[in-house]
């Protein structure tokens, strides 16, 4: 695994993270296609927790302390009702751009066996290369969750009007 490239990838998929999201409104940055779904804010509140509580946490417990208990995660308690979205967003989006630098810079300052190992919660042996790549795609899944709201949010605000003639969806 190159780690030079990983970085390099880790930057790149902040930076469309960061532009899928901005340019909304306060009520855009909330909406939902449906009850269930994550609103923009919601994902990139996420993301902001991910950074910190996840992937570099289990990195370093692989690398520095393997046969300990696994680092505690809490669960990240979505806000469906925010008071001030767009204060909210700015500061989460801040964050998260800030979190990810430290993640680069912490990544730069680690030379380490990739193959190197614990066990997850789950019963099964993750390598550090494992939890690197799961970094990777997991950022690429919320990008996928980005476009997918960007264009639920074009054709629910073009109504009446269609977008059937950009493509199949």
């Amino acid at each position: 695994m190159d780690i030079s490239s990983v970085q390099k990838q880790m930057e790149h998929q902040a930076d469309a993270i960061a532009a899928l999201a901005t340019g909304l409104t306060s009520e855009e940055l909330q909406w939902k296609p449906t009850p269930e779904s994550w609103s923009v804010l919601q994902v990139i509140d996420h993301l902001l927790h991910e950074e910190i509580q996840d992937f570099r946490s289990v990195l370093d417990h692989i690398f520095q302390s393997p046969d300990d208990p696994w680092p505690e995660f809490h669960p990240l308690e979505l806000s469906a009702d925010i008071q001030h979205p767009e204060r909210h967003f700015q500061e989460s989006l801040a964050s998260f751009q800030s979190e990810r630098e430290k993640s680069l810079a912490w990544l730069a300052g680690t030379d380490v066996d990739w193959d190197a190992a614990a066990t997850a919660p789950w019963g099964a042996k993750m390598t550090a290369g494992d939890a690197l790549a799961s970094w990777l795609a997991h950022d690429l899944l919320h990008v996928r969750q980005l476009v997918e709201l960007r264009y639920a949010l074009t054709a629910a605000a073009s109504q009446p009007y269609r977008v059937e003639y950009a493509g199949e969806w």
